[in-house]
């Protein structure tokens, strides 16, 4: 298996432990993400959880959860920033990395997230767990929301939790899935079948 690798980037800031803790979640609003169901369980979240979100991403559901957002009172809460070509400025400013689908493939925005050193809240579908595990963050089961409600509760209390996750977030991409990783194991592979194209 060669995974998805992304370029390594310098980071403007790091780790920004911000007053509030912001919450970040970059993906387009279609089918198979599901920003409604983040929204509906932020709105359970206890009332004294202090925290932001921002919601990156155009698309034919963006108006259903701007009026879902109204409908939670959460309008002084959740920004949308629409579709933007800045995500990682956004990122680097973020506390914690939510990717809620309902189906994925090998997401490359949560290695964006893992690279500038953020803590991981994401659906344990498709091939999600190759890059989130407990040491960088928590697998949400499909449509669990009770086990979503933890996670935030307890990225949004905790800083040292976040900062622990976050660093290792940032070690499993420099260790698995930057850019020349995935280049050099696709060049090897294209060189050990030339081989042995050579060998008959």
């Amino acid at each position: 298996t060669v995974h998805n690798g992304v370029p390594d980037v310098i980071k403007s800031t790091s780790n920004p432990q911000n007053a509030v803790p912001k919450l970040i979640m970059v993906a387009r609003f279609e089918e198979p993400k599901d920003q409604c169901f983040l929204i509906n369980t932020l709105a359970d979240l206890p009332k004294n959880l202090d925290w932001q979100l921002d919601l990156i991403g155009d698309g034919p559901n963006l108006q259903k959860c701007k009026d879902l957002t109204h409908k939670k009172q959460l309008d002084d809460k959740i920004v949308f920033h629409g579709q933007s070509f800045k995500v990682q400025e956004f990122l680097n400013e973020a506390d914690i990395f939510v990717l809620i689908s309902k189906y994925e493939g090998f997401p490359l925005t949560i290695l964006e997230a893992m690279r500038a050193s953020l803590p991981i809240i994401a659906s344990d579908v498709g091939g999600v767990k190759e890059s989130v595990n407990a040491d960088n963050g928590f697998l949400i089961p499909k449509y669990d929301s009770n086990a979503l409600r933890v996670a935030l509760v307890n990225l949004i209390s905790d800083a040292k939790l976040r900062a622990q996750l976050g660093n290792n977030s940032r070690k499993a991409y420099e260790d698995n899935f930057t850019f020349d990783i995935m280049l050099g194991k696709t060049l090897a592979i294209y060189n050990k079948i030339l081989a042995q194209r050579d060998l008959r």
